[in-house]
């Protein structure tokens, strides 16, 4: 075997056993933490396809209790990740922002960019 050959087999070697890829850090860290949210809102989407037309705030609230405090007409928005948001679309039985309204539509999870400081 040539010192070339040698040389890239014990290069192929030293990279696989400290587990060098030669991905950076940070790419890893933005790996993990997409892997982290998919899987985050594989479970908020769950959770939220219980909720059903008909159902009443305070029902929702008890899936759902984080408010995010934005108007959105009609719907409330609800949070539970800094990404993750869970919109509802409420009547007005009992008046306006109370506990006996009710869904009224299909609830919408979608991700919204955290855009805060680090």
């Amino acid at each position: 075997m040539s010192a070339s050959k040698i040389g890239s087999l014990s290069l192929t070697v030293a990279f696989f056993l400290c587990g060098c890829t030669g991905e950076s850090e940070s790419d890893r860290l933005q790996q993990e933490r997409q892997k982290l949210h998919k899987a985050r809102f594989a479970e908020v989407t769950a959770r939220a396809a219980k909720i059903k037309v008909g159902m009443t705030r305070a029902e929702v609230q008890m899936i759902f209790t984080r408010q995010d405090g934005g108007l959105s007409g009609a719907a409330s928005r609800y949070y539970e990740d800094p990404e993750v948001k869970i919109e509802v679309p409420y009547d007005q039985t009992g008046g306006a922002w109370k506990p006996e309204n009710k869904v009224t539509g299909p609830v919408r999870v979608y991700r919204e960019r955290f855009h805060g400081g680090a």
